[in-house]
């Protein structure tokens, strides 16, 4: 059951990701996606190559905050110049 819960938040997590990208794409921002399909598959690769370079860091024994914290707490820890 955890597998299918895991693939349902995969599949909706990309959606989003793809229609992101292909509304960026229609802003004429200098990105070019000729669809939502390209978008959505481009979105999948972006997850697969994010979630292979988070897991080779944790292999090596560095971690880096996850979700929309992790990063955030990061930025606000930063001396300010």
């Amino acid at each position: 059951m955890e597998l299918i819960a895991l693939l349902v938040v995969i599949l909706i997590g990309a959606l989003f990701s793809g229609l992101v990208i292909w509304i960026v794409g229609k802003m004429g921002m200098g990105l070019e996606v000729s669809g939502f399909g390209p978008a959505f598959i481009a979105a999948i690769v972006i997850a697969v190559v994010g979630g292979l370079i988070s897991w080779l860091l944790g292999f090596l024994g560095i971690t880096l905050g996850g979700g929309l914290l992790g990063p955030s707490s990061t930025w606000l820890s930063l001396p300010s110049f």
